[in-house]
């Protein structure tokens, strides 16, 4: 009941159910708990109710995920800046090794992304494939998020993924122009090579005229 309550939103059914002793990390079929479900449908009132009472926040699902990295990847910043204040870490590591910042990043949340920064989180730490936060927002052709991490740790611009791939390589793929054309102000090497490809070869294979001008222009 505690689980439909928190997707739905319904605050006052969420605190009956809690004074009258129901378990508020309970698991329902799919592996998540009522606090899952409040961040996932965005019921900041059902999260803070659920948060001051002490729910826990370092139960993952079944996916690996921890409500940090939900919050982040909704980009609510009320629930991440919560979530943080009750002490979890902001480095917390899914089954991929992606933390609340590689969530955030991927969605071109610029606001969690740079509360997370402040709070301290790691720019430089890679997924289990070595994945940066910054390739993850350099794929999904977030160009404020970009700029963010790269004020942060200029030296983020050229570390590879572990098949090679640089900000560089993901920008290229992910076509757009803004995102090229702020890595290469960077100091992005321009030929990084991944199994042989250059992020040229890249653009020249999805067909990104702008981007391989930009590349061409470099």
């Amino acid at each position: 009941i505690m689980h439909r309550a928190a997707r739905e939103g319904d605050r006052g059914e969420v605190y009956a159910l809690i004074v009258n002793g129901a378990d508020i990390d309970a698991l329902d079929e799919a592996g998540w708990t009522p606090l899952n479900h409040a961040l996932d449908n965005g019921h900041n009132e059902v999260t803070k109710l659920l948060i001051n009472n002490d729910c826990a926040l370092s139960m993952p699902n079944k996916e690996g995920w921890l409500p940090l990295h939900t919050a982040a990847y909704k980009g609510n910043i009320v629930a991440t800046q919560l979530i943080c204040k009750k002490g979890c870490p902001p480095d917390c590591e899914d089954y991929e090794g992606q933390t609340a910042l590689h969530k955030a990043a991927s969605q071109g949340k610029a606001t969690v992304v740079t509360y997370l920064l402040m709070a301290k989180a790691d720019a430089t730490k890679g997924a289990h494939n070595s994945t940066t936060a910054l390739h993850c927002a350099a794929l999904g052709g977030h160009t404020e998020v970009v700029t963010a991490l790269l004020l942060v740790d200029s030296t983020l611009v050229n570390q590879a993924t572990r098949d090679g791939f640089t900000a560089l390589h993901c920008a290229a793929a992910s076509g757009f122009v803004h995102n090229v054309q702020a890595i290469l102000k960077a100091k992005a090497f321009v030929d990084p090579r991944m199994d042989g490809a250059t992020p040229l070869h890249i653009a020249t294979e999805y067909g990104n005229v702008e981007v391989m001008q930009a590349l061409l222009d470099a």
